[in-house]
């Protein structure tokens, strides 16, 4: 059953890509994981915080089921993940608690710690020594977009600012580029 979904999300994936639609839509593919998460009904969240990820041990280090299996490996897991071609897979509902951050501390007031409760976590799909795609930036704004207009985010942090001395990602993020973008009031040319 495993397989079949992940197959189902990959063609999907080709499906999205291939029907030529308008690149201002969100599309965003289930791809659950019965992994590294905990079923809440009623948490606040107010923080979104990037990573990167790949599995290098993997014949598609970028593959999503590659990522899913490295994932897996760690019993870890985040809300979405964006692949290399801007495309965006929900892995866990908003609703529940990812294990995304880890032991991890927000970088301003209030200072709490243990941010998984109160985040949602999005993994960019990138290797170490490489950086996102124009399509990842371009889905990330729009993921993170629309995440704001269900929760008052507070904060967009990467893993790094949040697990300082333990966490270097997002690898290669540009966050000028990406913060830019993102306070641009979306247009019929910059959605």
């Amino acid at each position: 059953m495993r397989i079949f979904r992940r197959f189902l999300c990959v063609a999907l994936l080709v499906m999205i890509a291939s029907t030529g639609q308008s690149a201002d839509s969100l599309k965003i593919v289930s791809a659950p994981v019965d992994f590294g998460f905990r079923r809440c009904d009623n948490r606040v969240v107010d923080t979104i915080i990037l990573h990167s990820i790949c599995n290098p041990e993997a014949v598609d280090k970028f593959s999503l089921e590659s990522i899913q299996a490295i994932l897996k490996q760690y019993k870890v897991s985040s809300h979405y993940v964006i692949l290399r071609d801007g495309g965006i897979c929900r892995l866990v509902e908003e609703k529940d608690v990812a294990y995304h951050a880890g032991r991890s501390r927000l970088p301003v007031s209030p200072f709490r710690r243990e941010l998984n409760g109160t985040s949602i976590g999005i993994e960019l799909v990138c290797d170490p020594e490489g950086q996102p795609t124009e399509a990842q930036y371009e889905a990330a704004v729009k993921l993170v977009r629309d995440i704001k207009s269900r929760h008052e985010i507070k904060h967009v942090f990467g893993h790094e600012d949040v697990a300082p001395g333990r966490k270097t990602d997002p690898w290669g993020f540009d966050w000028g580029r990406f913060r830019i973008t993102l306070d641009q009031e979306p247009t019929v040319n910059n959605p």
